[in-house]
């Protein structure tokens, strides 16, 4: 079901990632060199480019900030990718995918701002 600004809503399940019977999803793109993400991993948009990578708590150009999940498995390893993202719903913790070094911290500092975007985890975190 279309939505607004290209936002779309869907109300079926989606496997083991999805933890709600609705959510919502929108196009973006994710920045060549990304490399290989697959689908749940909790991304960060650059401030400048607004391409969408994988979420850096160690960065400063904004993909230290989580912003959305993503929908699809996707190779950006040598260009940009157009693909979808979660923005809104309730998701499992199971089901994200983080980057390899990412501290307990760093995770709960994640989520925390996943949680004000409208995207809610399930299990505690906390």
């Amino acid at each position: 079901m279309a939505g607004i600004l290209g936002v779309e809503e869907h109300e079926q399940p989606a496997y083991d990632l999805v933890a709600g019977k609705t959510f919502e999803t929108k196009k973006i793109t994710i920045s060549s060199g990304a490399g290989k993400l697959v689908r749940g991993t909790v991304l960060g948009m650059d401030r400048v480019s607004c391409k969408y990578k994988q979420l850096n708590p160690s960065a400063s150009d904004g993909t230290h900030v989580a912003w959305a999940i993503l929908a699809e498995d996707v190779d950006a390893t040598n260009s940009d990718v157009k693909t979808i993202a979660y923005f809104l719903g309730k998701y499992r913790l199971s089901g994200l995918i983080w980057p390899p070094s990412i501290t307990d911290q760093e995770k709960k500092a994640a989520l925390r701002q996943l949680q004000t975007k409208g995207i809610i985890v399930d299990e505690d975190w906390s």
